[in-house]
């Protein structure tokens, strides 16, 4: 996925993913900015922190999360099923994490005139949003298919005319793994995460705990989820999550936090 994620975004991933560890969703307010310049280079004014607090306002206000205590009677956040669906929408791949390869293709063809480029630009935002490969320009490939979710968006964009949507099986890719090292670079991906659990494993700082969730979010948002026959056998991103849940975890049993919970 490469796109400019909303806060809404990040809210959403951060409470999907992070259950009753509030420090998660918190430190989200403090992470979103230093991504973005991170990535981006600078902050637009929408990412900053006060932000964060109106947009968790309004995501309460309009049944997208929740807020709940823990048995220590903190407070966190958790999805609605309001917030589920939309998380599934907005994140799909994130939704097929486990889930056991068919072993067909979805690929994507398109030939969209040069006077449309800035059209095509975004049909190829959208595809690897949707956590698809480019194996050519105007070639897309995933092992997941999201056929509704891309008609819907090809007829909303009036691009139904330009791109070919096939189910194919039997790809001449020779060793499934190098294909997903060429199309998706997960072996790059890979190494980001181990990197980072060495970092946390070695250190094992609770006081950096800020640090282990921003740099675990940014390579999250580019990791495409494929299926585990195409990832290498020292995957390594759950044990990542698990390092710093269990540190994130530990602080809170040694730390008395009573501030409460903002939203403004």
């Amino acid at each position: 996925m490469s796109k400019l994620f909303r806060i809404r975004d990040y809210i959403l991933i951060s409470a999907a993913i992070t259950g009753e560890i509030i420090q998660n969703v918190r430190f989200v307010g403090d992470l979103v900015p230093g991504i973005m310049k991170a990535r981006y280079g600078f902050v637009p004014k929408n990412f900053r922190k006060k932000s964060y607090f109106t947009t968790v306002s309004k995501m309460l206000s309009t049944d997208l999360i929740r807020r709940k205590l823990n048995s220590k009677g903190l407070p966190y956040l958790e999805l609605t099923s309001n917030g589920e669906n939309e998380f599934k929408r907005r994140f799909p791949v994130f939704t097929k994490k486990g889930k056991k390869w068919d072993g067909y293709f979805m690929q994507v063809i398109f030939d969209i005139p040069e006077k449309e480029r800035k059209v095509r630009q975004m049909l190829r935002l959208k595809l690897k949003e949707l956590g698809f490969g480019m194996i050519q320009e105007s070639v897309f490939i995933s092992p997941f298919h999201f056929e509704d979710d891309l008609k819907e968006y090809l007829v909303q964009s009036e691009l139904s005319d330009y791109v070919y949507i096939l189910t194919v099986k039997g790809f001449l890719f020779g060793d499934i793994k190098l294909l997903a090292e060429k199309v998706w670079k997960i072996g790059d991906i890979n190494d980001k995460y181990l990197s980072l659990y060495k970092t946390i494993t070695k250190k094992s700082d609770k006081q950096n705990i800020k640090i282990y969730w921003k740099e675990y979010l940014r390579i999250l948002v580019t990791d495409p989820f494929l299926p585990e026959e195409f990832l290498p056998k020292n995957w390594i991103r759950e044990k990542v999550s698990k390092a710093i849940l269990d540190l994130d975890r530990e602080k809170i049993r040694t730390t008395d936090t009573k501030r409460p919970f903002r939203n403004s």
